[in-house]
Formats: C-alpha cells, sequence, structure tokens
C-alpha cells in the first residue's frame, strides 16, 4: 500500500450561506475565474460568467457533465447558486418520475430516501470536478432557523444552510471543508417602558460579518484558522484562503 504524507494540495469545496440580500453570490463571484451554475436567477446583474438558468434537474445534470468533462479546464471556481433551488429541482424530479404530486405520495415512505440519495449523488458530482480538476468549489445556500431539542440543556434555535430535508442540511455541513454563515451584525438598545416593561430595539443592519466557527447557535466550520468572527469582504477571507495556495 502507497503512504502519503505531508498536505494534499486540492480545491476546497465551502458553503456559503446567510440571509436573502446580505450578498452571498457577489461574495462568491469575486473567487478567480469563477462559473456560476445559475439555478436561481441570481447573479444577472453581476459580472461573471453563468450558465443559462437551469430550470430543471436534467439541465442541472447536463451542466454538471459539461463542467467535468470540458468547463472547469477553463475556470477556477465553479459556484452553485443555490443548493436549496437545486434540491426543488431534485423533487420535482422525483415526483414526476414516480407520477405523483409529493415525494409523501411516494409508496412505503421512499420519497424522502429517495430525495436524500440524489441530494448525495449531487455532492458527489461536485466533489469530483473539484478532484479532477482542483478546482474551488462554493455551494451558496439560504439561512434557515432549526430548533435544537437539547437533553442536557434547554431548547435552543440556530442558523443552518436552508434544505427542504433537514437531514440534507447536516449532508451538506459534513461534505463542506468551510462552512461560512454571512449576516449583518444587529446592533440591538433595550429600552424600559410603562410599569418597567423591557423592549429591545434593532439600531443598525449596516455592519456584515461572517462566522466562521460553530456555536450552539450557528452551524459552522473551516479548516483555515480563520478567527470566529470576520468581516464579510472577500479581502478579508483571502487572507486566510491564500495561505492554502501559497
Amino acid at each position: 500500500m502507497e503512504i502519503v504524507s505531508g498536505k494534499k494540495q486540492r480545491g476546497r469545496i465551502t458553503v456559503m450561506y446567510g440571509p436573502h440580500g446580505v450578498g452571498k453570490t457577489t461574495f462568491a463571484v469575486q473567487y478567480p475565474e469563477a462559473l456560476v451554475l445559475d439555478v436561481e436567477d441570481g447573479c444577472a446583474d453581476l459580472d461573471v460568467d453563468r450558465t443559462p438558468v437551469l430550470k430543471t434537474y436534467d439541465e442541472l445534470i447536463d451542466a454538471l457533465k459539461w463542467v467535468y468533462a470540458d468547463g472547469a479546464k477553463r475556470y477556477k471556481t465553479i459556484i452553485l447558486d443555490s443548493i436549496d433551488h437545486a434540491e426543488l429541482l431534485m423533487h420535482r424530479k422525483i415526483c414526476q418520475d414516480a407520477s405523483v404530486e409529493s415525494l409523501a405520495d411516494i409508496e412505503w415512505g421512499k420519497g424522502k430516501s429517495r430525495a436524500l440519495k440524489k441530494f448525495g449523488d449531487l455532492l458527489h458530482m461536485l466533489s469530483l470536478i473539484r478532484d479532477e480538476h482542483g478546482v474551488d468549489i462554493v455551494v451558496i445556500a439560504h439561512d434557515a432557523i432549526e430548533r435544537v431539542e437539547d437533553p442536557e440543556t434547554a431548547s435552543y434555535d440556530r442558523h443552518v444552510p436552508k434544505t427542504i430535508i433537514r437531514d440534507a442540511s447536516s449532508l451538506l455541513c459534513e461534505w463542506a471543508d468551510e462552512v461560512l454563515y454571512a449576516h449583518h451584525n444587529v446592533r440591538v438598545k433595550t429600552e424600559k417602558g410603562a410599569f418597567g416593561r423591557e423592549t429591545n430595539k434593532a439600531l443598525s443592519r449596516s455592519e456584515r460579518m461572517l462566522r466562521t466557527t460553530y456555536k450552539p447557535s450557528v452551524i459552522a466550520k473551516n479548516r483555515l484558522e480563520m478567527e470566529e468572527v470576520i468581516p464579510f469582504s472577500y479581502e478579508e477571507y483571502d487572507k486566510y484562503r491564500s495561505k492554502v495556495y501559497a
């Protein structure tokens, strides 16, 4: 058996998620020589190479096959925008093939398992593109808040990448090298009203931040030795990313 030692140079897989309008796609297209697999039709105003809007799952798969065979030779970064819209196309394809209206209509409860398998297959195709061509993969997702029932403490809410099936979000996060949460830094002021009643008032949402490490309220991770929170700026992020390619 051949033993390999030292760091392995390869492209990185990054999941970038956050609320609508925070600038996820604008951030992602600053990666070098980027191509957007345009599922959401959210980059029309950006100066970036992109596919036509992919409106069906078959169109998405055809685009991935083209990227694997030829397209990735021309680019250094492949961006999927966005994963939750791609997941919706998967579900429509499964329902179409099964001649049903929804996954719940598939017999024996197999709709969810079929959807998760297709989701895993999509991630595998993206991994093959990264491994074959050495490109970076950036997957954009929206923000969702899920309830966590923890037997050791009180229940709490946390931010996670949005997927239609909850287990798909966990699969996505396990697969990625980095999971980064972009958000507005909301400043809150507590005001006292009548009868000592307190209310919280948001003062500002202008400052945008990027959370890079896990905390109970946010799913995030990185393997780049990043600070826990950095400004939401590609230049700031690239200080860490570029060390991998030094």
